[in-house]
């Protein structure tokens, strides 16, 4: 009786401790999460999951391959199974390596509490965990289509999630349920592709088949100039508008350089010059090359008859200076050029022997290039485009006598000789001290003059319409503009205090990005789509573009924009 009316008035303290106890712990020692500690739990285990799926979606693949097997091995009588017990035996699907990285070194009260972090509990939080789990596994698809990929795979986990408590004994319900929508999403471009593969795909426009053509000859253009859609412009603004034109002009160069020296190489072996590739593009080597071509103009030195001017040869010297001409008719205090005037006034003959005509060819074409390369005196550029056309008018002139004269022979011997040693001059003259082939240089000399022909015609074309991809490194700047690494030395320090090491890593963003953005649109396979050079459907520009026939634009201008 005592005992009882003590225990009345004596408190029960295991009960007023348990009581005072905060209610933010738990007896395993975790805490209730919020709302953000789940958006983000739940997206790290997506990305986790989605990077370790690369092994192990190939693991249950082969896993799924044995039980099968095990079970079609039970039923032929190979084995002394039943097929139930083979099927009860089969390895089941887990997914180790996704698991190990979202887990990762942590302790048993950390991985208890990121548990829990991602727990839900309540219908709703079931299918929002289900659906940021998606999101966070869309990651790996990268900035192509990132918003499409969000979106999609946050709507993907809903309807898996759906189908799980739809059909809750049902394996392959989750499953179904996540590829239902993304199937549908794809249809109707299933649906294009079939129709394009069976049908006449339509004539391609003048624009897109210059366009592929650029492609085909192995060029990379700007996405933005070619197809301003939002997806290009936008990642091209990560990448940077100016860099992505640089690191087009970069990729594009060594092509230039290529292709010049296979031209003149090809060129070289017409004539029986044997000239090894990778040693073209040098002052030293190019002039052995006009040495060696030069021993075929001797056959027509030796030619006996004159050689006669006709209207073709003197009309075109009468225009050598072109529009300079007018503006110096109009002008004459103002814009003048006496040398070139001298050139037309020399150049004026009825007549002329044929070892007279090759040294005038010659000399010609040799101060021509010389002019060209004076880059800061517009007065002999004028001049060394006259010259270079000058020279095309003497060497036109001689073919056209050799051949009235019944020489066709030696006519074709004298064309092919001159095409050798037009293309080295003209490459001589854009060439840099570095050894690169200056693409917008050689654009601006067919632009004043006959077509290059061949591969530097190529070069031209391209250099006319996208001059802004065709710079040579020696005008390119740094890779890394001032605005990015103060953007990188910002988030740096900030995410350092912020949460030390990995936090620091964030610097890296400004500089990792753009090259990752700029390599996405240049890579081959972006430009090969939007070239139209793969893939069932061509890609046709926006005739509203601007893109114009190389010849009728400044090459240094490139798209309008």
């Amino acid at each position: 009786m005592l005992n009882d009316e003590w225990a009345k008035a004596t408190p029960d303290i295991q009960s007023e401790w348990d009581s005072a106890k905060p209610e933010t712990g738990q007896a395993d020692g975790t805490v209730p999460s919020n709302i953000a500690d789940f958006v983000v739990g739940n997206l790290a285990k997506g990305v986790s999951y989605g990077a370790g799926s690369l092994a192990d979606i190939p693991l249950n693949i082969g896993r799924m391959a044995y039980g099968a097997s095990r079970i079609a091995a039970s039923k032929i009588g190979l084995t002394n199974e039943k097929p139930w017990e083979a099927a009860a035996a089969a390895p089941d699907i887990s997914f180790p390596v996704g698991k190990a990285i979202f887990e990762g070194p942590q302790s048993e009260l950390r991985l208890k509490q990121s548990e829990r972090n991602i727990t839900p509990t309540s219908t709703a939080g079931k299918y929002g965990a289900r659906a940021l789990q998606f999101i966070g596994g869309s990651a790996l698809g990268g900035p192509a289509n990132a918003l499409k990929n969000v979106a999609v795979a946050g709507a993907s986990g809903l309807t898996s999630q759906g189908a799980q408590d739809l059909f809750p004994k049902s394996d392959y319900a989750p499953l179904i349920g996540a590829l239902a929508l993304p199937a549908a999403a794809s249809a109707p471009s299933v649906i294009r592709a079939v129709r394009s593969a069976v049908s006449t795909p339509p004539p391609l426009s003048q624009e897109a088949m210059l366009i592929k053509q650029f492609r085909e000859d192995g060029f990379v253009m700007p996405p933005s100039q070619i197809n301003p859609s939002i997806k290009n412009t936008t990642v091209e603004s990560v990448g940077g508008k100016a860099a992505t034109a640089d690191s087009a002009s970069m990729k594009n160069q060594k092509n230039f350089n290529r292709i010049a020296a296979e031209d003149i190489t090809n060129a070289a072996n017409d004539v029986g010059i044997t000239v090894p590739k990778d040693k073209v593009l040098s002052d030293s080597a190019l002039g052995g090359i006009l040495i060696e071509a030069g021993k075929f103009y001797q056959k027509v030195k030796d030619h006996r008859e004159m050689i006669v001017a006709d209207n073709t040869y003197l009309n075109g010297v009468k225009n050598l200076a072109g529009d300079f001409q007018e503006a110096a008719a109009q002008f004459p205090d103002i814009v003048k050029n006496p040398q070139i005037e001298s050139l037309i006034k020399g150049l004026q003959v009825t007549e002329m022997t044929p070892t007279a005509a090759v040294q005038l060819s010659k000399t010609l074409r040799k101060k021509s290039t010389a002019n060209l390369k004076s880059f800061n005196d517009q007065e002999k550029i004028d001049l060394g485009y006259a010259q270079r056309t000058a020279a095309n008018l003497v060497e036109d002139l001689v073919a056209s006598n050799l051949n009235t004269s019944g020489n066709a022979q030696l006519a074709n011997d004298w064309s092919s000789a001159r095409t050798l040693i037009a293309k080295v001059h003209d490459v001589k003259s854009v060439l840099t001290e570095r050894g690169n082939v200056d693409a917008v240089a050689l654009a601006r000399l067919q632009d004043k003059g006959k077509p290059l022909g061949g591969g530097l015609e190529k070069i031209a074309n391209f250099a006319s319409a996208f001059g802004k991809a065709a710079r040579t490194p020696e005008k390119i700047g740094s890779p890394v503009s001032k605005s990015q690494a103060i953007a990188s030395a910002l988030l740096g320090t900030v995410g350092g205090f912020s949460t030390g090491g990995p936090g620091a890593a964030l610097g890296a963003l400004p500089l990792v990005a753009p090259p990752l953005a700029r390599a996405y649109l240049l890579s081959d396979r972006t430009q090969n789509r939007m070239a139209g050079t793969a893939g069932p459907a061509p890609y046709s520009p926006n005739p509203g573009l601007g893109l114009t026939i190389p010849g009728s634009i400044d090459p240094g201008v490139g798209l309008s924009q």
